[in-house]
């Protein structure tokens, strides 16, 4: 879990840094889960913006796999 949120921090810091903006940095137990129809215990939070009225920026999870 360490190596995936150290990731999606080098990611976010390389998009804000080519788009020119501050990083946001978000704890995963702070975001609202949505669950998506795609699949069962799929999950989805909204970043940014607004997913029913035109562009968003979301994060997905999915459950474990063994």
């Amino acid at each position: 879990m360490k190596k995936f949120l150290a990731m999606l921090a080098v990611v976010n810091l390389s998009m804000a840094a080519l788009a020119g903006e501050t990083p946001m940095m978000v704890s995963f137990k702070d975001l609202k889960w949505t669950a998506l129809p795609e699949g069962p215990g799929m999950q989805f939070a909204v970043l940014s913006g607004d997913p029913k009225t035109g562009e968003c920026t979301q994060i997905r999870k999915g459950p474990r796999r063994h």
